[in-house]
């Protein structure tokens, strides 16, 4: 996974936030898989893109980063993606990437 340190408006945010590129899958309460593209990634959230059929307010579950998740915000086909539990960390500290502290 490639992570690289995000500038500009994502300063003013009270997370860090780090840009990803990684493609991953998540599947939908129906229970249908879709494959998506995490584009910048903090310890509340990340933003994906996808072409998938998404409302706000969806509960979704990533396969990698292994977490529940809500639809927070669809723009332009990128999704704003809240985690429903607060990744381990420390308040501002950009998330914990390794698989044992991902949900």
């Amino acid at each position: 996974m490639a992570l690289r340190k995000s500038s500009g408006l994502d300063n003013r945010r009270t997370f860090q936030r780090l840009r990803v590129d990684e493609i991953t899958e998540f599947v939908d309460a129906r229970g249908n898989t879709f494959g998506c593209r995490i584009v910048n990634m903090s310890a509340t959230g990340f933003c994906i893109e996808t072409g998938a059929p998404l409302r706000v307010g969806d509960s979704i579950y990533f396969v990698r980063p292994a977490c529940r998740a809500r639809i927070a915000w669809l723009r332009g086909g990128k999704v704003g993606v809240e985690f429903l539990a607060r990744v381990q960390g420390r308040k501002g500290d950009p998330p914990d990437m390794s698989e044992d502290n991902l949900f």
